[in-house]
């Protein structure tokens, strides 16, 4: 498949136009036979296909152009004046019913990790407080927080699976420098920054899986931004909380930390794209309530090539370390 940069996209654009809508499921498994066509025995489907009309528009629009479209300007400035932005409908609606059917087949997979933490990430034994019963006027980092998450490791994604196509697809990239363009700490004068898939074997691309109580405690990221596929809600619980621009203003994060503070929630539906700068605000999701799980497609990136985690963090959210990310589907 041409890369996105290249001239393959007007071509899929154009298809797109004269499909309409009919975007998804059914081409997921287009060239596969109806006994084969599960994502466990299928070939990796085209991950253009999967997409609404606006992100292709924007990938055959050039400099300026792009700059100008109107996704392009939303999410820009929901970067800037938040830290966070949604795409929203950025999947077609057949695609989005399959890949959140996806998700809901890989979660059975998922290791749990239970974690006791600070909001720098900082292990529970790295804390010099009591946890959760530190005074107001503790450091932040006195406050323990509790992370409980099921993750699906990106090796443990088949080769069939269209959210592994959408990770490995050259266009995702490409069209996240375009978005994230001047808006990343230190980029206001250098513009653009080259945006690359994650050297990592099980957390470049995951499914992070919420059942009944699992939540994220307060945080920050350690990476500079995050992007995440939202494909199903719980019946209750599960929201995305955060505070703007909050890195290093500890007056801010202490209110947050004692129940006081100004936190916001993200609204975000089933194929929706989310980015946000998660190492520049704290965040965190509050605890699931119901029998339907709350299922997010986590995708990695970072600034420079190469970048991977450390063997105690794949072990801490994976239950295991590896070497070696699985070779990338040739498209």
């Amino acid at each position: 498949m041409p890369s996105a940069s290249g001239r393959g996209v007007p071509r899929r654009l154009s298809a797109l136009r004269q499909r309409e809508g009919r975007v998804g499921a059914r081409d997921v498994a287009r060239s596969t036979p109806r006994a084969a066509a599960t994502m466990w025995d299928r070939p990796q489907p085209d991950p253009e296909l999967l997409l609404s009309r606006d992100p292709l528009e924007v990938l055959a629009a050039c400099g300026e152009a792009a700059s100008d479209h109107p996704r392009v300007r939303e999410v820009r400035e929901g970067l800037r004046e938040e830290g966070i932005a949604v795409w929203r409908g950025f999947l077609g609606a057949a695609a989005t019913s399959a890949l959140q059917k996806e998700g809901t087949d890989l979660a059975e997979r998922a290791f749990v990790a239970e974690l006791e933490h600070t909001v720098s990430l900082a292990s529970a034994g790295a804390s010099t407080s009591e946890g959760a019963s530190a005074s107001a006027e503790a450091s932040v980092d006195e406050f323990l927080q509790r992370t409980k998450q099921g993750n699906v490791a990106y090796d443990l994604l088949p080769l069939g699976s269209g959210l592994r196509a959408l990770y490995e697809w050259d266009g995702l990239p490409r069209l996240l420098e375009v978005l994230l363009a001047g808006t990343l700490p230190g980029s206001e004068q250098t513009g653009r920054r080259r945006v690359h898939r994650l050297a990592d074997p099980l957390g470049a691309c995951s499914v992070l899986v919420y059942r009944e109580s699992f939540e994220i405690g307060w945080h920050f990221d350690e990476a500079l931004f995050s992007v995440s596929l939202c494909l199903q809600a719980p019946e209750a619980g599960g929201r995305f909380e955060y505070l703007p621009h909050s890195r290093g203003d500890e007056v801010r994060v202490r209110r947050s930390l004692t129940g006081s503070g100004e936190a916001r929630t993200l609204e975000a539906d089933p194929g929706d794209l989310v980015i946000f700068l998660g190492s520049q605000m704290l965040h965190r999701v509050t605890p699931v309530s119901g029998a339907r799980d709350r299922l997010v497609a986590c995708f990695c990136f970072a600034d420079a090539p190469g970048v991977h985690n450390s063997p105690a963090v794949q072990t801490s959210f994976f239950g295991r370390a590896a070497a070696h990310p699985p070779p990338l589907y040739d498209h």
